[in-house]
């Protein structure tokens, strides 16, 4: 359809103001009143080069507001393009296309003609366009490969969306006229959009939906989740609050467990009678870090961090170092690239052990050695471990999920499983898990003929 003069000229005027205010268009267009927490975000999408991410209850909104800002873009911006991506058909037909659809046959007729809406494709008669693109693991292509001089990402349920699809997109998403926006209920503790709010919070602008501050969620609604799961159960966190749970249904250490530890405070005398262990978590290749950790008793500190370790005999001296300066009575190395460091400390006159993540476990509840250190560890963190206050950390402890195999085993994911989802390599917990791998006693504890005797854990087996 045509346009007259009269509408065109009304355009004309209109564009500048609604481009710089979402919220105008939506009033002006719709005659509706965006909630509060609707219009933060129709701000901050109003910026050039945007990068927003919504966590949000149920029923707050979040799903319209995506549907709003898809005319606004393609009516306001020329040459226009909007990948619209969610974890499954359903959810992206049935909910986000399918609001798309209502807010578009109530536009005024001026404007609905300028559009064209099928089942994966919304089209403006300038050219302009957002499409519907399922996004999986399996094709994590959706939104790879889309550029133009105006471009508008939009991910919902994004909790849910695989890390490889992001990746796929990586250069895409980070283009500089490129605006993303993320919504999803939070029902993740690990991947691409619970990490916007975490590690990498520093290049989103973070918004969250709480259902009990929105006008649009319903008092009774609220009592009836909190009457069933209880106010602080996740459930409520995730449905009405817009949080993050404390833990997922796979996640082996929850954020609630590893909050407690860092928040907890600690004297000296609770902790200097117990023996001083230090762990070392080697790394060889990629972005991983070497780290070495110290655990006495219920207190850790981490004491070194590096990317990778290329020269053995170096670490070797830096451990050695720390061990003298903490009067260590035990270092526990990773053998899977620590078989350097642990040779290079035997010609120093170290008696250093070497453990073998895969190897078996003393717990026959555990599928392998790894799995029983975390196990130790979790248990030290529940029972009043402190930690620090150290985000790379935190995200590292309640990065790995489990699972229970087929010996009724719990069984830790590997690092190569989390690195699939987009989770990094947990060395620094990996290196205070180290220092779970085996009873300890203190030096002086081993007096025979007048001299003191490293700890064997291997003694006896």
């Amino acid at each position: 359809m045509m346009l007259s003069q009269q509408d065109a000229e009304f355009l004309k005027k209109k564009i500048p103001q609604w481009r710089k205010d979402p919220a105008r268009f939506v009033k002006e267009v719709w005659r509706v009143e965006p909630t509060d927490q609707q219009k933060e975000f129709l701000q901050a999408i109003a910026k050039p080069g945007a990068k927003v991410s919504v966590k949000s209850g149920h029923g707050t909104g979040k799903t319209t507001c995506f549907a709003w800002i898809i005319p606004w873009f393609l009516t306001c911006f020329a040459k226009a393009k909007i990948p619209v991506t969610a974890p499954t058909s359903a959810q992206l037909k049935d909910a986000l296309w399918a609001e798309l659809k209502m807010w578009w046959n109530a536009m005024p007729v001026q404007l609905h003609d300028l559009f064209e809406w099928t089942n994966d494709h919304f089209t403006c008669e300038t050219g302009s366009f957002a499409m519907a693109r399922t996004a999986s693991k399996d094709r994590p292509e959706a939104l790879q490969g889309i550029h133009a001089d105006n471009i508008l990402f939009l991910v919902d349920e994004a909790s849910g969306v695989f890390e490889e699809v992001f990746v796929t997109a990586g250069s895409a998403l980070s283009a500089e006229n490129a605006r993303v926006a993320m919504a999803s209920n939070p029902t993740r503790v690990t991947g691409y959009f619970y990490n916007s709010h975490n590690i990498n919070r520093h290049f989103w602008e973070k918004l969250t939906f709480n259902g009990e501050e929105s006008p649009r969620v319903s008092k009774q609604y609220i009592e009836s989740i909190a009457n069933e799961y209880g106010r602080d159960s996740d459930v409520y966190r995730v449905r009405v609050l817009g949080e993050f749970p404390n833990a997922s249904d796979l996640q082996f250490i929850s954020l609630k467990i590893v909050e407690e530890a860092k928040n907890r405070n600690i004297r000296k005398e609770q902790f200097n009678f117990a023996p001083t262990i230090i762990g070392c978590d080697p790394a060889w290749t990629g972005p991983d870090e070497l780290v070495v950790y110290l655990r006495q008793g219920l207190y850790s500190k981490r004491l070194y961090t590096c990317l990778k370790n290329d020269n053995d005999i170096v670490t070797a001296g830096i451990i050695a170092r720390f061990e003298d300066e903490y009067n260590a009575d035990a270092v526990f190395i990773d053998q899977g690239y620590g078989t350097g460091i642990w040779s290079a400390g035997e010609t120093m006159g170290r008696s250093w052990n070497l453990i073998a993540f895969g190897g078996k476990s003393s717990d026959l509840g555990y599928a392998n050695k790894r799995a029983e250190m975390w196990g130790n560890m979790k248990e030290w963190l529940i029972n009043g471990g402190v930690i620090e206050d150290d985000e790379i950390l935190t995200n590292d402890l309640i990065g790995p999920e489990a699972g229970v195999n087929l010996k009724g085993q719990i069984q830790l994911e590997s690092k190569d499983d989390m690195k699939k989802r987009g989770q990094p390599s947990p060395n620094r917990a990996d290196a205070l898990a180290l220092t779970f791998a085996y009873p300890v006693i203190k030096k002086e504890c081993y007096l025979g003929n007048n001299r003191q005797q490293s700890y064997d854990p291997f003694a006896g087996m």
